[in-house]
């Protein structure tokens, strides 16, 4: 469709964003699959293809506020263990560049040139959604929700350890093998790290 269009073509920042935050605003309501299966709809293999590797990958770093990034970071985790897309042969490069991208997120505390990047884009204005659906047509609100959207999550490191550790259980061996494979050694300490602080371990 039109939005998928925009994002192949004329992306900017505040799009992105915009389009994330309501990507992960369904994931969180109805599921990765379900998720997976709407946008594979309109071309298959949409999501891998385009929208994790083009577009979450790289703009999963661009989050202001403590509630963005934990909406991102709930839905990612979602997405890392509920993909079957990502568990596949073929398919552990991206899971690691999903699941780096997610620890730079979250070791990404500075909030340094938020209110200039946010200056840069233009402000609020409705500009950048005109002429999309109204279901889209205020895509930069869900980018700055008003209440927040993972009420239930505190500490979004815990939770990446906690849900990692109940996949692995579900599935020995597999998650141990795909971020050896494909996870910097530096950010497998940092994960190493929130399964020491959770509890949990990854076998």
């Amino acid at each position: 469709g039109l939005l998928f269009q925009r994002l192949q073509s004329a992306r900017t920042p505040k799009f992105v964003r915009g389009f994330l935050a309501f990507l992960a605003g369904f994931i969180l309501r109805h599921g990765a699959p379900a998720t997976v299966a709407s946008i594979d709809a309109v071309q298959s293999g949409l999501f891998t293809g385009g929208v994790l590797a083009q577009v979450w990958v790289p703009g999963l770093t661009s989050f202001y506020s403590d509630a963005e990034r934990r909406l991102m970071a709930v839905a990612t985790t979602q997405v890392l263990c509920e993909c079957a897309e990502l568990h596949v042969p073929g398919a552990g490069a991206l899971w690691g560049q999903l699941l780096g991208a997610l620890l730079r997120m979250l070791e990404d505390a500075s909030g340094d040139g938020a209110a200039a990047e946010r200056e840069a884009d233009g402000g609020d204005g409705d500009d950048e959604f005109a002429g999309y659906s109204a279901a889209f047509a205020q895509l930069h609100n869900a980018a700055r929700p008003s209440e927040d959207p993972t009420p239930d999550v505190h500490d979004p490191q815990r939770h990446l350890a906690a849900e990692l550790a109940r996949f692995s259980q579900a599935h020995p061996g597999r998650v141990p093998a795909l971020v050896q494979a494909n996870v910097a050694a530096e950010q497998q300490q940092r994960l190493q790290a929130y399964c020491q602080a959770c509890g949990v371990s990854i076998a």
